[in-house]
Parts: C-alpha cells; sequence; structure tokens
C-alpha cells in the first residue's frame, strides 16, 4: 500500500513546476542557501514497509545543498554567497526520498522529490520551483538493493547524482523565467 503512495507522489511531482515574479527576480544578484533543509522523517527502500530515516548516513540535505551552490556558481547568473546580507535566499524542502526498483530487478534507483522557493530580503517570493527524479530517470545508478542496504555511501552517492539533476534543472528553468 504505502510503495503505491509513494509511487502516486512520484508521478505528480514528476512534472517539473515553476512560477515566477519576473521583476523580483531580476533585482536579484546574490543569492544564500539555507542551511536547514526539511527532510521527512521516513525513507522507503524498495520492496520494504517504510522506516525512520538513516538521515546522517544518506546525506541527502548536504547533498541537494551542495549541488545547488554548484549549479547557481556554475550557472554566473548569481553570486553565491556563504553568510551574510544577500538580494535572496534558496529555501530547500525535500518532500519524498528513498530508493525504488524496477520489476524482475534487484537493483534500485534513488526517488528524490524536491521543492525550492527563491525568497527576497522584502519576503517576496521571486521563484518557486518543484522537480523529481524517479526510477525512470536512465541518468541516475542503478545500484544493487543488498548494496544500498548494508553500504550507506552508494546510496550517499546515487543520491548526490540526483540532486544534481534537479539544481540543473533548477538553474535551467530560472534562466529560461528569468529572461
Amino acid at each position: 500500500m504505502f510503495r503505491f503512495v509513494l509511487i502516486i507522489i512520484c508521478c505528480l511531482a514528476a512534472s517539473t513546476y515553476a512560477r515566477t515574479n519576473a521583476e523580483a527576480l531580476r533585482a536579484i544578484r546574490t543569492i544564500t542557501i539555507s542551511r536547514d533543509v526539511p527532510t521527512p522523517r521516513v525513507v522507503v527502500l524498495a520492496e520494504t514497509t517504510p522506516r525512520k530515516a538513516p538521515e546522517s548516513r544518506l546525506g541527502v540535505p548536504e547533498a541537494l545543498r551542495s549541488e545547488f551552490v554548484r549549479a547557481i556558481r556554475k550557472s554566473g547568473r548569481f553570486s553565491v554567497k556563504e553568510n551574510g546580507p544577500a538580494d535572496a535566499e534558496l529555501r530547500l524542502k525535500v518532500d519524498v526520498y528513498g530508493f525504488d526498483q524496477g520489476f524482475f530487478t534487484s537493483k534500485v534507483r534513488p526517488v528524490l522529490s524536491v521543492s525550492a522557493q527563491l525568497v527576497t530580503s522584502g519576503g517576496v517570493i521571486a521563484f518557486k520551483f518543484r522537480d523529481a527524479v524517479t526510477k525512470e530517470n536512465r541518468e541516475t545508478p542503478e545500484i544493487p538493493y543488498r548494496e544500498v542496504r548494508y553500504t550507506p555511501e552508494a546510496g550517499a552517492d546515487a543520491f548526490k547524482v540526483a540532486a544534481r539533476l534537479i539544481a540543473d534543472k533548477f538553474i535551467d528553468k530560472i534562466e529560461l523565467e528569468g529572461r
């Protein structure tokens, strides 16, 4: 039952969503990225019941934050400030994460759904974004379930790839919307 619900959530979130306040977005030059990245307290490992998330072992918030920093710096559109005042703050939230497997295989791929808001120092939401990486995405690594279960580093690496894909799409959308 829970797997079915997770699949529905991921399918709904799989379509990229972006909404822009163009005027507010044009005024932004510097960004800070919130250090607080809320994540759900439950993670799903393929074919198992939900269980408490081993956050420190998978490093999803850290991977997401670092990939967004990398993508923003690479784009050159904004500069990222580690601390101090900035024109806007990027607030990231992990909606869903875990691993899911295809039929007739013992390998899994990461599932990651993320929401982001770029909020100006005046409190105006300049850009809203939501995207997901699902098991159908072939750019993410396919890992044996046993390896993910007993070697958390393998899972952490898979989430870095998923976070990179979402961060790159964020930049693509913000550049498209901000023209």
